[in-house]
């Protein structure tokens, strides 16, 4: 059996999470620690223009995140409502 991913927050992360309204929160947490298993769950979409960068849906919010598959390593690059998300990548 593989060992699962790391899962990492980038600083900025958190200052995302503070944003997010309770009721999706629970959600998105949820999420993110499936990562840890399966880094690209069904609807995990390749970011165009990165090469190991993906986000998955949930509602209105995205989380956009990396993986090093080498060195087993998912980095969490931002998160956020879908309008703000993807600028300044």
């Amino acid at each position: 059996m593989k060992q699962p991913f790391s899962i990492v927050l980038k600083h900025s992360v958190q200052k995302d999470i503070r944003r997010i309204p309770a009721s999706i929160l629970g959600s998105i947490q949820t999420k993110i620690a499936t990562l840890a298993e399966n880094p690209f769950p069904a609807g995990a979409e390749p970011i165009q223009g990165y090469d190991h960068h993906y986000r998955i849906r949930i509602g209105n919010y995205r989380i956009i995140y990396e993986v090093a598959a080498t060195i087993r390593i998912i980095t969490v690059i931002r998160i956020g409502h879908r309008k703000d998300v993807y600028r300044q990548l």
